[in-house]
């Protein structure tokens, strides 16, 4: 494609491209998820699991070549968007941190896990055809805390 081809009502396209990239990346910046926390190691998960004992901790695990689980990472984070009451945990399971995976007994990805009270209440392999279901458990238990 030629450079001329690219022009629309003297307007450069590249330019729009651009201007369009740097408002989508504004808005991905300027929104952060208060109650999303990236985890990558088995003391972080621990530190986090002990720290947010008095809530309803919600966590994804998940790979990062699974191409399930990065299907279903938007509609994790509206859901943390979603409950702010909750804590939700991002953990990405990899070669670096094997142990995680094995203190977390995670046989297939991408899991979802619903902790009360520091306790496992409810797990659940999660899809886009499940999520829905997952949801549900997560505003139930959200909803019934006893931790408090």
């Amino acid at each position: 494609i030629s450079k001329s081809s690219l022009m629309y009502k003297n307007h450069d396209v590249d330019e729009d491209v651009k201007r369009v990239v740097k408002r989508n990346k504004r808005v991905i910046n300027s929104t952060p998820i208060n109650n999303l926390i990236r985890i990558d190691t088995l003391d972080e998960y621990m530190s986090h699991l002990n720290k947010y004992n008095d809530k309803v901790v919600v966590a994804r695990v998940h790979s990062p070549w699974c191409k399930a689980c990065l299907a279903i990472a938007p509609t994790f984070n509206r859901l943390a968007r979603r409950i702010p009451k909750a804590i939700f945990l991002d953990i990405a399971i990899t070669s670096k941190n094997a142990d995680l995976q094995r203190e977390l007994n995670v046989e297939s990805l991408p899991i979802g896990q619903i902790y009360s009270c520091k306790k496992l209440v409810k797990e659940m392999k999660i899809s886009r055809n499940s999520f829905n279901d997952f949801e549900k458990s997560v505003q139930y238990y959200c909803d019934i805390n006893t931790c408090t």
